[in-house]
């Protein structure tokens, strides 16, 4: 009677194990991840944590890291007349096909803001990838061109400032839009941040 409860207490055991495992399976090796939907993660991760307007966003470093940039072509530096700001264009291990253009400008009458814009055209994506790791667009419907043709409209996220505006008022804002093509595959994305520059923060001390 004692060896079979305790064989049947063994046989829960097990079970209960098989279960826990079951419901936690392990997280995707980053290598399995595809390089188009790790763009996105890094998208999203740098919208989260505000860095677009960290004061090192646009610098070689940051930039290189982030994208996994293989080549970086500065088209104006910060330095260079009329001192509007910085612009670059960025090729990318993760999105090979397509170039990245990133901006970090000066904003009219506030001299401690930016206004960084990112715009990556010729990119292959799906609706379904953008929400798997964006979540549900504050915008997403369709509509009727004049000539009674359907076009989609793109998923958009947060407050996008597509147009700068000739006097900022002082309203920080950040947004995506993903352009959905006739076909339904995402094929651009833009990303706009408007605020005050955070400063970059001090190393840790020993």
């Amino acid at each position: 009677m004692r060896f079979l409860r305790a064989a049947a207490f063994a046989g829960l055991i097990a079970a209960a194990s098989t279960l826990c495992f079951a419901a936690d399976p392990p997280s995707p090796a980053p290598d399995t991840i595809p390089p188009s939907t790790r763009l996105l993660q890094v998208l999203k991760r740098a919208l989260d944590g505000n860095e677009f307007l960290q004061e090192q966003f646009c610098s070689d470093e940051n930039l290189k890291s982030l994208f996994e940039a293989t080549s970086i072509q500065w088209a104006v530096k910060e330095d260079d007349p009329p001192h509007i700001g910085r612009m670059a264009i960025i090729r990318s291990a993760l999105v090979p096909e397509a170039d990245i253009r990133a901006s970090s400008l000066f904003v009219p009458g506030a001299s401690t803001a930016r206004r960084v814009y990112i715009a990556i055209n010729r990119v292959r994506l799906t609706r379904e990838q953008v929400i798997a790791v964006f979540g549900t667009p504050v915008e997403w419907t369709g509509r009727a061109s004049p000539r009674g043709d359907h076009i989609p409209l793109a998923l958009r996220y947060g407050v996008l400032e597509e147009t700068p505006q000739a006097h900022w008022d002082g309203v920080a804002r950040t947004g995506a839009s993903f352009s959905v093509a006739r076909d339904g595959a995402v094929s651009g994305i833009i990303i706009v941040a408007t605020g005050p520059y955070v400063a970059a923060k001090p190393p840790p001390g020993p």
